[in-house]
C-alpha cells in the first residue's frame, strides 16, 4: 500500500536523502538544460539540480514550500513532489519538480501524490519535458504555453509566482563549485568546449521544439 505524506519544510535530513537520490537518477528529465550524461561536466550539472532541491526541502525559511513523499510499507520513499504555495484571492500551487523511482513506475505512486495535490488545490501549475505531457493531460493539466525546453501547464487559472532560487546564486554553492571543478579536472578544455557548443545547438532544438509543440497541440 502507498503511503503519502505532506511534509513541511525543513524536513529531516533522512528524508532529505532519499529524495536527493531519486533527483540524481532523473537529471536529465527533471532539469530545464537537459545534460547529457556524455557532457564532461555533467556531474557539475547534477550537482546544480541537487543543490536546488535540497535548498528547497531544507530551506528554514520558506514555509510556503511543502513537500510530498509517496512511500511503500517498508518506508522506503517511492517518489516526491514538490510544491509551493501562494495565497491570491484563493489557494494556489506551483509545482516545482516531481519524480517516481524508476523500479516503481506504473504502480500509481505519481496517482497518489497528485490526489494530494488536488486536495490541496484547485488551481496548479506545472512544467514539464514533451514526453510527460499525455502523464499530466490524464491528470487534467492543459497546454499554456512554451518556458525554455518544457511546456507550462495548467489546472485551473493559477496566477500567483511562487519562490524561486537564483540560478546564479546556486551556481555559487561550495558543493556545485566542486563537482563542477572535479568534473574539469578529469578532461580537456577543448572538449568542455565542443560538449558546450553541442548542449547550446540541442538547447536550441528543445527549445523551438517546445515552441511547435504548444502551436500544434494547445
Amino acid at each position: 500500500m502507498n503511503i503519502v505524506t505532506i511534509h513541511n519544510t525543513p524536513v529531516d535530513s533522512s528524508i532529505c536523502q532519499e529524495v536527493l537520490l531519486i533527483v540524481q537518477d532523473n537529471v536529465s528529465a527533471l532539469s530545464m538544460s537537459t545534460p547529457s550524461k556524455k557532457h564532461p561536466l555533467f556531474d557539475g550539472y547534477k550537482a546544480l539540480l541537487v543543490e536546488e532541491i535540497r535548498n528547497y526541502i531544507a530551506h528554514p525559511d520558506l514555509p510556503q514550500v511543502k513537500l510530498i513523499t509517496c512511500s511503500n510499507d517498508s518506508g522506503k520513499i517511492l517518489g516526491f513532489l514538490l510544491y509551493g504555495l501562494v495565497q491570491t484571492s484563493k489557494q494556489e500551487c506551483n509545482i516545482y519538480y516531481t519524480a517516481v523511482d524508476k523500479p516503481f513506475r506504473g504502480m500509481g505512486v505519481m496517482r497518489s501524490m497528485m490526489k494530494v495535490i488536488f486536495d490541496i488545490s484547485s488551481d496548479i501549475g506545472l512544467s514539464c519535458s514533451i514526453p510527460t505531457v499525455p502523464i499530466y493531460k490524464k491528470f487534467g493539466f492543459r497546454i499554456v504555453k512554451a518556458r525554455e525546453t518544457q511546456i507550462v501547464m495548467f489546472v485551473g487559472d493559477p496566477i500567483g509566482i511562487t519562490p524561486v532560487f537564483d540560478a546564479a546564486d546556486l551556481k555559487r554553492l561550495s558543493a556545485v563549485e566542486k563537482a563542477f571543478y572535479e568534473a574539469a579536472e578529469k578532461t580537456s578544455y577543448s572538449q568542455i568546449i565542443s560538449a558546450d557548443k553541442k548542449m547550446k545547438i540541442d538547447l536550441e532544438t528543445e527549445k523551438t521544439k517546445a515552441k511547435r509543440f504548444v502551436q500544434i497541440n494547445g
